[in-house]
């Protein structure tokens, strides 16, 4: 967690609460702190749709001026890879819409435009939702 609050108190993030989806899973030390004890195999699902510098999410808000006015995109993915990583000898449940929605939305902010980026990324996604691994891997 000190990671996180360092890395966010270096960006000058004035949010009212660390969510979710304001984990800044881009900065190498939150990301190596996040995976430490994940198998190896999660950090390319992490750079390809969860927030690396060529990733999906990051394309689709670049790709999408409403959605990218919020990074709604990389929030949605970030959201849903830490409400749904696996732990330690514990089976994965993966995360609902409505817990997505929790982590995600800020006071003053539409949560339609995130259920817009949420739609967007299930049907790009290159690993399967709920499966969290690679050998999960859509045909493309």
């Amino acid at each position: 967690m000190a990671s996180v609050i360092h890395s966010l108190w270096e960006r000058g993030d004035r949010s009212p609460l660390i969510m979710p989806s304001l984990v800044p899973i881009d900065d190498a030390r939150v990301r190596s702190e996040l995976t430490s004890y994940l198998p190896d195999r999660w950090v390319p699902i992490i750079e390809s749709d969860v927030d690396g510098p060529h990733s999906l999410p990051l394309r689709m808000d670049g790709e999408y001026g409403n959605l990218g006015k919020l990074n709604a995109c990389r929030r949605v993915a970030r959201t849903i890879y830490l409400g749904s990583a696996p732990l330690k000898d514990a089976a994965r449940k993966g995360v609902d819409d409505r817990r997505v929605k929790l982590g995600r939305v800020l006071p003053g902010e539409s949560p339609a435009i995130f259920g817009d980026a949420l739609r967007r990324l299930a049907g790009a996604a290159t690993y399967r939702s709920g499966k969290g691994d690679p050998e999960s891997r859509r045909d493309r």
